[in-house]
């Protein structure tokens, strides 16, 4: 005869499910605010320097966070978009 557990009422699933909900949606506000983050910096450098080339695109979709934030405090300093860019010599 086949043993059945209730898993919703055993508490180490409970324990478990919960820790995995909480990660997961940290998660996904982490990947929501690093989406609006791209989005922002890329109207902003548009409204500045018109239509981006494929390449902009392509670095703003594989950026971190704190290279993010880096480029847009840069924009507001340079004149050309390829300076935003470029590494600090």
């Amino acid at each position: 005869m086949p043993i059945t557990v209730d898993l919703e009422k055993n508490p180490l699933f409970v324990e478990i499910f919960e820790r995995y909900a909480q990660r997961g949606e940290q998660r996904g506000i982490q990947i929501g605010e690093q989406r609006a983050n791209i989005m922002m910096l890329r109207r902003l450098l548009e409204k500045r320097f018109g239509e981006l080339p494929n390449w902009v695109n392509v670095r703003l979709e594989q950026a971190t966070a704190p290279e993010l934030e880096y480029w847009s405090l840069k924009l507001l300093d340079m004149t050309r978009l390829e300076d935003v860019f470029k590494a600090d010599e």
